[in-house]
This record gives C-alpha cells, sequence and structure tokens, in this order.
C-alpha cells in the first residue's frame, strides 16, 4: 500500500507477486481445514486481518488513481545503454551493492532448489524477473527512460534470496559452532559490505537534493499562502497526487 501510494508502478510489485502466488499454488500441496493445526490458524487469521487493514488502508488510493496525471514527453532514447543502468539500479545507484545482491541471489536460489523449496524460488523468481520486462516496456511505450529506477521492485526480492544464500553459506562454512547462531567468515564479509555500501548510499541520498515532481509539490506546498494562485498547465494532476492541499490554489486562467 505504501509502495502504491509512492508510486503508480507499485502495481509492478503487486503483479508479478501475484502471479508467483498463483504459480505457487497449482504446483503445491494442498491442506484439508482439519489437518491446519491451532497455532496455524492464528497466523493465518492474523494473516487475513493485517491484509484487511492494507485493503482500507489502500482505499484513499483510488482518488488519485483516476486523476489521471500527464507525464513529460520523451526524455530519452531506447538504447544498449539501459541494461547497465538497470543492473546499476538493482543497487539503488551502486554497482557493487548490485554485483553483491545479484552474487547473494544466485547462492540463494542454488539453496532453495537443492533444499527442495520450489515453491518459495519460484514466487521469489516471478517478484523479481516479472517487472523488468513490463518496466522496459512502460519506458519504450511512454520515452519516460528515467523511470527505468523503478527496477528498484525487483531488490526486496533479491535481498530475501541472498539472506537465504547467505544462511546457506553460513552453514556450509562454520566456523563457531558454539554460539547460538552459526556465522561464518564469507557471511559476516558479506554482510558487512552491504551494511557499509547500504549506509554509504542512503547517506549520499540524504544530502542530494533532487528536483522531481513530489520536490517541487512539497515545496509549492510549504511555499503557498492564502490568498495565492498557482497554475499547473497539464500537470496539475501530478502535483496535487504528490500534495492534494494545492488544489484550493488552482487556476487555470491567468488573466
Amino acid at each position: 500500500v505504501l509502495l502504491l501510494y509512492q508510486s503508480y508502478l507499485g502495481f509492478l510489485v503487486l503483479l508479478s507477486q501475484l502471479a508467483g502466488l498463483l504459480a505457487g499454488a497449482r504446483t503445491g500441496q494442498k491442506a484439508r481445514a482439519d489437518e491446519i493445526p491451532p497455532s496455524r490458524r492464528a497466523h493465518t487469521l492474523l494473516y487475513v486481518l493485517s491484509a484487511a487493514l492494507a485493503v482500507l488502508a489502500f482505499v484513499p488510493w483510488f482518488r488519485f488513481a483516476w486523476s489521471k496525471p500527464l507525464l513529460a514527453g520523451a526524455s530519452g532514447i531506447f538504447d544498449v545503454k539501459l541494461l547497465p543502468r538497470m543492473i546499476q539500479e538493482l543497487g539503488d545507484g551502486s554497482y557493487a551493492v548490485s554485483a553483491l545482491l545479484l552474487a547473494g541471489a544466485v547462492a540463494g536460489a542454488r539453496a532453495l532448489a537443492r533444499h527442495g523449496r520450489r515453491r518459495t524460488l519460484g514466487w521469489l523468481l516471478a517478484w523479481a524477473l516479472l517487472s523488468i520486462p513490463v518496466v522496459l516496456i512502460a519506458d519504450y511505450w511512454a520515452g519516460y527512460f528515467f523511470s527505468v529506477g523503478q527496477i528498484l521492485h525487483t531488490t526486496p526480492a533479491l535481498v530475501l534470496l541472498a539472506g537465504y544464500g547467505l544462511s546457506y553459506v553460513g552453514e556450509r562454512l562454520t566456523i563457531l559452532e558454539d554460539l547460538p547462531y552459526q556465522l561464518s567468515a564469507p557471511a559476516i564479509v558479506y554482510a558487512a559490505a552491504l551494511c557499509i555500501l547500504a549506509v554509504w548510499i542512503g547517506a549520499a541520498h540524504w544530502t542530494k537534493e533532487l528536483a522531481d515532481w513530489r520536490g517541487t509539490a512539497g515545496f509549492l506546498a510549504r511555499a503557498a499562502r492564502a490568498g495565492d494562485a498557482i497554475t499547473m498547465p497539464r500537470m496539475w494532476h501530478l502535483l496535487e497526487y504528490y500534495a492534494p492541499g494545492l488544489e484550493p490554489y488552482r487556476v487555470s486562467d491567468l488573466d
């Protein structure tokens, strides 16, 4: 729900997750209600309640969905340079993070396949892979190649795969067996490198002021005062999506 409030392309995540869940439901085993233990029933009830709360929080989003904001014209050229950009965006602009995530995802995929957890592997791969062609098609159709950054939608699935692969490597290369949790030197180095790079990327983003529609809408919302009028031809839907409080200031006639 929070992703949808952040970006329309959050639907890519929902669609890829749905495809993965449907694939898993068709290939997995089914259990009768009387075979489900009481603890699992309580877990299922909590899951349903959380899903219901998410649906209720999603309802106001329809107000923004039907506003149909207009985007700017073509901002780039569709060429092979998009491929390295997509790989870089997997790590939020860092090739090092992208390499760590992809290496961990490969280890996680091998571990899930070795452990027979094919439903989980199929779900995560559907989440990670199905949104990639949709992003490319949307970019090509709209000519709005800046949105290649939306490839970040696949990153959570890669993180989950990498986490499983990390635990698998830790089990295979254990160096500290007496602790509550088994640890390994490769796992420690991997986790430390990923955390350090994540903090560095976060600090870089924090100090960089991005001139985007969301920032523009926020600036206008803070700067507008009673009696002001703002003309926003062809972009008022988008600005009011990020700052609904701008609606009372909108005018269409400069005279």
